[in-house]
């Protein structure tokens, strides 16, 4: 929805399927980036993936973020030992865990409500500014 509200359409061929691992997100961007037509931006599901993908940029000898730039989701210990520090977005763990966790013992004392409604809790992520994002390259 994000793409479509900027105007641009999504292309199929730079959706990949890495399962949250860095090793296949390395081996993806290295087809990617090898490809005629390159992304100018790479999001990952989460850090890891950040990690390989930034780690594939840099084994091709591109620049990150000058000639792509990498976003990530959630945040690893020790992702701010990675140079360039990546962009992420933080999601309130703590916050969900809570929430989940009083949820849940509502409902082994049987305090939870029985009227089959399901229940909603929106948390707020936060974007953490990195030095892996740049204007596209010309």
């Amino acid at each position: 929805s994000a793409m479509a509200e900027a105007g641009l359409e999504v292309d199929p061929e730079f959706e990949i399927v890495a399962d949250y691992s860095a090793d296949l997100a390395y081996e993806n961007v290295i087809r990617l980036m090898s490809a005629p037509r390159r992304p100018t931006a790479i999001l990952a599901a989460n850090n890891y993936m950040a990690i390989g993908a930034l780690q594939a940029v840099t084994d091709l000898g591109f620049r990150c973020p000058d000639d792509v730039s990498i976003a990530g989701i959630d945040v690893v210990a020790w992702s701010s030992i990675v140079m360039p520090r990546i962009t992420t977005v933080e999601q309130p763990i703590e916050e969900l865990a809570r929430v989940a966790s009083l949820w849940m013992m509502e409902h082994v004392r049987g305090e939870a409500a029985r009227t089959g409604e399901r229940r909603c809790h929106v948390a707020e992520p936060k974007l953490v500014i990195g030095h892996s994002c740049a204007p596209p390259p010309k």
